[in-house]
């Protein structure tokens, strides 16, 4: 400023540019290996801080948008994070990351058709991964449009599906009742993911609805054998265990799941249990030891599933008043839930099991509306109005169930 107009002036001016350039690069280039640093590190909210810095640098860098919507991705802020991810893919359309990130964020918010588009530009960016394809068939799923899962993934070959896919698609078969390829597909899904308990869960349930249960217990020894932590698919056995007599068994099989850290669904498969054997034998010893196991998980999850729980077993007494306390404290947990399909879920049953119909079909409303398990939510619906006494409106809900089932496969409800 105080430098005369002339070749010293602008040598001086020279130097400042080059000077300011390298210090704001330095800046840049500090804040962003911060944000990679916190991001490694889980932290989400500093790395939020940092790539805001360096926006301010360097504003609208590609780079800076898809970390900073990577970020509200992991803090579950959906609608920043498709502000971010838009302009990312819209800079560059083969961000392959970005795409499949904003179609989870659009999948969230339960917007599976924008969900769907971007996962096929994910795929088309040259990304398809097992996540790509669990998400793509879920949406689907979402949308009663499972069969076009086939169209969207042309190599349907069960041997070249992700494991996880696998667990899906057999879940879909085992639901409409095609028993041998929910065996087949959980079968091999094992094999690829021999240390996760989905695929052996599946097994077991489709070996048993097969009418073969000593072959879903040895698939319940092979998967505790392989699974370093497998609670569920002990819960399973002694389910198992129990309906065919095996009560001292299905204890014994609880007291394992037990060790492995079990929780208040310890306690509420441990009253399954008893309950069984209740059935069984009309015996107070099994009712005492089915109530106390209950107590025991409601007390641990202040309401909730272990209230529903225990206001079925309680309806099984023949204990209405208690019942109905229990339900009402299940209703009241699940008022709060962020709901998603087993949320509606559990709230529909329990004003179904309450016998306050109108508060069950608003509840299904509500997760047809959302886009929820449709079919289900359809089946349940006419389910309902049919026990309320309006067998035209069942008839309807059930027909409409079978309209979005685009299959033809008949709806199990």
């Amino acid at each position: 400023a105080y430098l005369p107009e002339g070749p010293a002036r602008h040598r001086a001016l020279g130097v400042f540019a080059t000077l300011y350039f390298v210090s704001t690069a330095v800046d840049w280039v500090q804040e962003m290996a911060a944000a990679r640093e916190n991001m490694k590190a889980g932290r989400y909210f500093e790395a939020l801080g940092n790539l805001n810095k360096a926006d301010g640098v360097k504003a609208g860098d590609e780079d800076i948008l898809s970390l900073r919507g990577e970020c509200f991705v992991e803090l579950k802020d959906w609608d920043k994070a498709i502000v971010d991810l838009k302009v990312v893919t819209g800079m560059n359309p083969r961000s392959a990351k970005s795409w499949y990130l904003m179609g989870l964020s659009y999948y969230k918010k339960n917007q599976f058709e924008e969900s769907l588009a971007a996962l096929r530009k994910a795929r088309e960016a040259g990304l398809d991964s097992e996540d790509v394809r669990k998400l793509l068939l879920e949406s689907l799923m979402a949308m009663g449009q499972v069969d076009e899962y086939a169209n969207e993934v042309p190599d349907v070959d069960d041997e070249k599906q992700p494991p996880i896919v696998l667990v899906r698609l057999g879940m879909i078969d085992f639901l409409v009742g095609d028993l041998d390829k929910a065996k087949s597909r959980a079968g091999l899904a094992a094999k690829k993911l021999p240390t996760e308990e989905e695929p052996y869960l599946l097994l077991m349930r489709a070996l048993e609805a097969s009418g073969d249960p000593k072959g879903a217990l040895a698939v319940a020894d092979d998967g505790v054998s392989k699974v370093a932590i497998s609670p569920r698919i002990h819960y399973l056995k002694a389910h198992m265990q129990a309906r065919t007599g095996d009560f001292e068994g299905a204890i014994a099989t609880m007291k394992l799941a037990e060790g492995q850290g079990g929780d208040f669904r310890y306690h509420m498969e441990v009253g399954n249990v008893w309950m069984a054997q209740y059935r069984r034998d009309q015996r107070d010893f099994f009712k005492d030891k089915a109530a106390a196991a209950f107590q025991k998980a409601v007390d641990m999850n202040d309401g909730g599933v272990a209230s529903l729980a225990w206001a079925r077993a309680l309806l099984t007494f023949g204990d209405g008043p208690k019942a109905q306390a229990q339900l009402k404290r299940a209703a009241e947990t699940f008022k709060g839930d962020e709901f998603d399909d087993l949320g509606y879920s559990y709230l529909w049953m329990t004003y179904y099991l309450m016998k306050d119909y109108d508060k069950a079909v608003a509840t299904l409303d509500k997760a047809i509306g959302a886009r929820q398990s449709k079919i289900a939510s359809l089946a349940a619906k006419g389910i309902t109005l049919f026990a309320k006494g309006d067998k035209e409106g069942a008839k309807g809900a059930f027909a409409e169930a079978g309209n979005a089932q685009k299959s033809g496969r008949k709806v199990v409800a």
